[in-house]
């Protein structure tokens, strides 16, 4: 039997709505995250997957909801987001 698929997800609510992506030519919406590389921290996994699939950087920042905003600013403190 195989083990869990280890992975990790950002859950963004706003007004009522959530962050979400979608492949190009595909109809399904998925929320942004993915698998963990091996020795990723669950930090470095969120914040590649959202370079890779949101293409969010630090100059999105005011793009985003105060709460994200204070990990945004976490997240480029520490050089874990340009």
């Amino acid at each position: 039997m195989n083990g869990p698929i280890d992975k990790i997800a950002w859950i963004h609510l706003e007004h009522g709505k959530i962050l979400s992506t979608r492949s190009r030519g595909r109809n399904a919406y998925y929320i942004p995250g993915g698998k963990r590389d091996p020795g990723e921290s669950d930090l470095d996994t969120l914040v590649r997957e959202i370079e890779e699939i949101a293409w969010l950087s630090y100059a999105d920042r005011d793009r985003v909801s105060p709460v994200d905003q204070i990990i945004f600013d976490h997240l480029h403190q520490t050089g874990q987001l340009h």
